[in-house]
C-alpha cells in the first residue's frame, strides 16, 4: 500500500530508493512479444521476501513488480513501494536515480525494511478483503503498519539492518510517519462520514502522505494502467 511513504513504502527511505519510471513498450502488430526478463533487483527482492517470511503461506502468493508500472498519480510521489492487492507489491529500484547509487548492502537493507512494511499491508488487505475503502481506513492501516515497524526495528529488524546509518534513517522515518498518521486520526475524531473523509483527504495531502493530485475517491489510486 503506502510507504508514506508513502510506501507499500516512508518519505526518507523512498527518496533513497527512488527509481525511474519508463514508458511502456508498444507491442508490434500481429507479432508475439518475448517475455520480458525481470530486473535483477526485482528477483532479488522476491527472494528476500521469501527469506523474511519463509513459513507464511500468504507471502508465497505475493508477486513483486516494478513501481514504474503504476498509474501517473502514484508516479508523482516519493513512495518506496505500493501494495496494490494482497498478492502484489510494486517496488522502486533501490539503486535510485542519482549517478551515485547507495552501496549494494545498504540497498538490500532498505528493501528489507520496505518489504516488512508492505507485508503488514498484505495481511491487512487479506483480512479486509481488499484495499482500503476510505481515507480513514488507509490511515489506520498505515498507523498499524508503522507501529509494527517500530516493534520490528527494535528487535528482529535490528539484527538484519546492521548498518547504523540505515537503521537510524528507517527508524526515524517510521516514527515520523506514525506520528503523522496518528495526529490526523486524532484531530478528526470529532467528525464523521463525509466530513471526516474530506478533512482526512485534505490533511493527508498537506502532510505529503498521498499524491497532491489524488482523487477524493481513495480507490482510484488502485486503478492501474
Amino acid at each position: 500500500m503506502l510507504s508514506l511513504q508513502r510506501t507499500a513504502g516512508n518519505a526518507a527511505v523512498s527518496r533513497a530508493i527512488r527509481g525511474p519510471a519508463g514508458p511502456a513498450a508498444t507491442p508490434a502488430v500481429l507479432q508475439r512479444q518475448p517475455k520480458t526478463k525481470k530486473p535483477k533487483w526485482i528477483t532479488d527482492a522476491q527472494a528476500e521476501l521469501a527469506k523474511l517470511f519463509p513459513n507464511d503461506p500468504l507471502m508465497k502468493n505475493v508477486v513483486i513488480k516494478d513501481y514504474a508500472g503504476l498509474n501517473k498519480t502514484l508516479q508523482t510521489i516519493h513512495y518506496g513501494a505500493w501494495t496494490q492487492s494482497k498478492t502484489e507489491i510494486y517496488l522502486r529500484n533501490p539503486a535510485g536515480t542519482s549517478k551515485k547509487a547507495p552501496p549494494i548492502a545498504q540497498q538490500a537493507m532498505f528493501v528489507q525494511y520496505v518489504l516488512h512494511h508492505e507485508a503488514v499491508h498484505i495481511g491487512q488487505f487479506d483480512k479486509a478483503g481488499g484495499p482500503p475503502q476510505t481515507w480513514q481506513q488507509m490511515l489506520e492501516f498505515e498507523r498499524d503498519a508503522y507501529s509494527a515497524d517500530r516493534v520490528w526495528l527494535a528487535g528482529a529488524g535490528a539484527q538484519l539492518i546492521t548498518d547504523p546509518d540505515v537503521l537510524d534513517l528507517v527508524d526515524e522515518s517510521s516514527d515520523k510517519n506514525l506520528i503523522k498518521c496518528q495526529s490526523l486520526l486524532d484531530s478528526t475524531k470529532g467528525l464523521s462520514g463525509k466530513a471526516r473523509e474530506a478533512a482526512l483527504f485534505k490533511g493527508m495531502i498537506g502532510k505529503d502522505l498521498i499524491p497532491a493530485k489524488s482523487d477524493p475517491d481513495p480507490l482510484k489510486l488502485y486503478r492501474q494502467p
